[in-house]
C-alpha cells in the first residue's frame, strides 16, 4: 500500500539470486539494469540467472531462419548455457548438446572433419545430461551413436 510489503532482493550476493527473486527484479528494475544484474549474477554462479539468460538467448537464436544469427547471439547462448551445465542443470545440458549437434552439416550425405568437434561436444553433454537421468538424452545417445562413432 505504502510499499511497507514492497519485496526486496538482496543484491549482496549475486550468487544466490533465485527464479523469484528474477520475477522481483524484472518487475522493479529497468531492462538495462535488470540485464546488468542477472549477468553479473550469472557470473557470480547464479545457476537460475544462467538459465533464465541460456534461454532467453535460444529462443534469440531460434527466431533467425536457417542458422543465420549474429555471432554474439550464439555467443551468448554457449557461454551461459555451458555455465548452467557445468553446475548440473540437465536441460542446459540437453540444448548445449542439441545445439552442437544441430551445427553439424551433413547436408551432402558426408560427415566432414571440421564437424567432427561438434559432434564430440553434442555426445559429451548428451552424456551429461543421461548420467543426470534425462530420458531424451538416453533416446539421443541410442539415436545418434553411430553419427559419434563416426567422429572418432
Amino acid at each position: 500500500m505504502f510499499g511497507i510489503f514492497k519485496k526486496k532482493v538482496d543484491l549482496t550476493d549475486l550468487s544466490k539470486i533465485t527464479d523469484k527473486d528474477l520475477k522481483i527484479l524484472q518487475k522493479t528494475k529497468s531492462g538495462n539494469e535488470f540485464g546488468r544484474i542477472i549477468r553479473e549474477a550469472a557470473f557470480a554462479g547464479s545457476v537460475d540467472c544462467q538459465t533464465f539468460i541460456s534461454m532467453a538467448s535460444l529462443l534469440h537464436l531460434d527466431s533467425y531462419e536457417n542458422k543465420d544469427y549474429p555471432q554474439e547471439v550464439e555467443e551468448t547462448f554457449t557461454t551461459f548455457t555451458t555455465m548452467a551445465a557445468e553446475n548440473n542443470d540437465i536441460g542446459s545440458q540437453f540444448n548445449l548438446a542439441k545445439f552442437y549437434l544441430n551445427k553439424v552439416d551433413l547436408s551432402d550425405g558426408k560427415l566432414h572433419q571440421s564437424d567432427h568437434k561438434y559432434l564430440k561436444q553434442a555426445e559429451f553433454w548428451y552424456e551429461k545430461a543421461a548420467q543426470n537421468g534425462d530420458l531424451n538424452s538416453q533416446k539421443a545417445l541410442e539415436d545418434c551413436e553411430e553419427l559419434f562413432r563416426m567422429a572418432v
